[in-house]
């Protein structure tokens, strides 16, 4: 996906994984407990994480950066 040249979602940063994985463990654990609602909030959260992250590493398309 593009938008205006630039790529609208890059790589994961390894290091994003890190808390994302963190967060849906403990998602996990609450919704097989039954704290359905208790278990949206982190899950909501690991998944903003990636989003974030892989909207911070987009990058320009490499033919722009040559014309520069």
């Amino acid at each position: 996906m593009t938008n205006g040249g630039r790529a609208v979602f890059g790589p994961i940063d390894p290091w994003a994984l890190l808390p994302t994985a963190a967060l849906v463990s403990v998602a996990v654990v609450l919704f097989v407990n039954g704290v359905v609602l208790g278990g949206l909030i982190p899950a909501v959260l690991a998944v903003l994480i990636v989003a974030f992250d892989s909207w911070a590493n987009r990058s320009e398309r490499a033919t722009q950066r040559r014309s520069r």
